[in-house]
This record gives C-alpha cells, sequence and structure tokens, in this order.
C-alpha cells in the first residue's frame, strides 16, 4: 500500500492548472493557482526532483516554474531628502565678448546690450 503525503503526487496543482483552461504562453496565472503550484514544486525541489520532472507533473513549462520560484529582490526604499534655498549670493557676474573685441564684465543684460549697441 502506498502512503499518500497530501499533495506531494502534484495532483491538485495539474487539476489547478488544467482548470485554467486552454491558455497562451503569455496567459498569467491567478495568484493563488500560482502560489499552489510553487508550493508543490518547493517541496519537490527538496526531495531532490529536477525542474523538467516538477513542470511535467503540473503541466508548465520548466522555465516559469524556476522564474516563478525565484525570491524577488528587495524593494528599494525611499530616503528622505531635505530641499534647501540655494546658498545666498549673486549668481555669476556677466562676461561679454562682442564679435568686435569688446569685453564686457559686471553689468546686467539690459546695460550690457545697450553699451555693445552704442559701440556699434
Amino acid at each position: 500500500m502506498r502512503r499518500n503525503d497530501g499533495d506531494d503526487d502534484g495532483r491538485v496543482a495539474r487539476a489547478a492548472i488544467a482548470a485554467l483552461g486552454r491558455r497562451g504562453r503569455t496567459s498569467r496565472i491567478p495568484d493563488a493557482v500560482r502560489a499552489e503550484v510553487l508550493a508543490y514544486a518547493r517541496r519537490q525541489r527538496a526531495a531532490g526532483r529536477s525542474w523538467r520532472r516538477i513542470a511535467h507533473a503540473v503541466g508548465v513549462s520548466a522555465g516559469s516554474l524556476e522564474n516563478g520560484s525565484r525570491t524577488p529582490p528587495p524593494a528599494r526604499m525611499l530616503v528622505p531628502v531635505a530641499v534647501t534655498a540655494p546658498a545666498g549670493g549673486a549668481a555669476a557676474p556677466l562676461v561679454v565678448v562682442s564679435p568686435g573685441g569688446y569685453r564686457v564684465e559686471g553689468l546686467d543684460v539690459a546695460t550690457a546690450s545697450a553699451l555693445l549697441r552704442a559701440l556699434g
């Protein structure tokens, strides 16, 4: 007589996948079914079974089992940031060199343009 260790023959996991009906390669498996299948896969891996053998027993691809069983990377945390006003002081002084060779420093834009216009 064979001992039944719950779902270790994969019937429940396989039935859950079969109940989803016909699926395409990119059809998402619902979270509850995924949890059932991955729990079965973890037990089988602990018993030394290969991904291929487990996948065949359940009815999904070995790649999807491997991908689903990977632990997700830790979530990144937001870090508090203090936003402050820029340090005092005026902006860098204006320096303009005209095509005629005149160099104008320290004036505001309006005054510098008026001076350069007057110089021609």
